[in-house]
């Protein structure tokens, strides 16, 4: 560990000392996170988050720093550090989806790791320390996107069924990725050489950790972590759609302090989510988009800690049931 050097810095590294993208923490919004922090030393070249991690803690950095590295199978890219004062995290702590980059420590470093849970009960407080990291952490996802970083890749063929469906799912539960056409691009049939995948097993999702023959969509749904893991869970609220109306009813029920669960078949948003600018909703005199709406609406809800369940078809279980409860696959509701 202690021989560690980082990837090359690639091109449009992002500045470290980035004001709004990279804030300094002041002592007391550290004494804060700490109040519900594990702190943790790490040794040059030790992980400190990986790629596609679920649920991995925000981490303040107090010495040291964080080398932020996409992985792709052309190669590592290393795109920012996270120093000392500022802090690592994503809006995936919120919306369940793996982490969209790798995190190293650059030399010895100290970190206070906050969990999700004790950071989405700070967030839903909405004192200015909340809002300052959800506001960073919206705000990063947008440069992500906007650099290409942390993207999937679905190689298919234009005419497949398939390949077109698993693309609506993408798109429609907003994740980002690049679609290529197998026939169109030799470079991505040499890429699928390299992986030992042949053309008759298109589509193909390549991810950071894996490669995903022909999957089906429930498969894709829940590598990406788009159905959420609601096993055994007990919950006040069951939402079943993710339209407006139901994400509004997610919010209200989630800020009360309710448990609170939305199956939504396909993906949030509804037939709202699909439209390229809605005029008429309230509180938005010059509009918005369908996806606009969806993404502010989904985050909302869940920063009150409702969890969005999607692609993931609910209906009420046919077997007898304990007098009190309602059971959907198995997630358990209050009656």
């Amino acid at each position: 560990m202690s021989g560690y050097t980082p990837p090359t810095p690639a091109d449009g590294f992002l500045d470290p000392d980035h004001p709004t993208l990279f804030p300094r923490l002041t002592e007391a919004q550290i004494g804060r996170l700490a109040e519900s922090a594990e702190t943790l030393s790490l040794a040059p070249g030790e992980v400190v988050f990986e790629q596609g991690q679920r649920e991995a803690p925000l981490y303040v950095v107090l010495s040291g720093a964080i080398d932020v590295i996409d992985r792709q199978p052309e190669g590592d890219r290393y795109f920012t550090q996270c120093r000392p004062g500022t802090f690592a995290a994503d809006t995936s702590m919120f919306t369940g989806e793996p982490t969209i980059a790798r995190g190293v420590a650059a030399g010895e470093t100290t970190l206070l790791a906050v969990p999700p849970g004790a950071l989405r009960a700070l967030v839903a407080g909405s004192d200015e320390l909340g809002d300052l990291l959800l506001r960073t952490m919206i705000t990063r996802r947008e440069w992500l996107r906007g650099q290409g970083l942390g993207y999937e890749r679905l190689i298919g063929r234009r005419s497949s069924s398939e390949a077109f469906a698993i693309r609506e799912l993408l798109g429609r539960n907003m994740v980002p990725f690049s679609w290529h056409d197998v026939d169109a691009d030799a470079e991505n049939r040499a890429l699928l050489e390299r992986l030992g995948v042949g053309p008759e097993e298109c589509p193909v999702l390549v991810r950071t950790h894996s490669v995903l023959r022909r999957p089906t969509l429930a498969r894709v749904a829940d590598e990406l972590g788009l159905r959420a893991r609601v096993d055994g869970r007990l919950f006040d609220v069951v939402v079943l759609g993710a339209g407006p109306a139901g994400l509004a009813a997610a919010v209200y029920a989630a800020s009360e302090g309710l448990a609170t669960l939305v199956i939504e078949r396909f993906a949030p948003g509804g037939q709202a989510g699909t439209s390229a600018r809605i005029e008429n909703y309230l509180g938005f005199p010059t509009g918005l988009s369908g996806s606009e709406l969806t993404q502010r609406a989904t985050l909302q809800a869940r920063k009150f800690g409702a969890v969005i369940s999607s692609a993931h078809g609910g209906a009420p279980s046919p077997r007898p049931r304990k007098t009190g409860h309602v059971t959907w696959r198995s997630a358990t509701a209050r009656r």
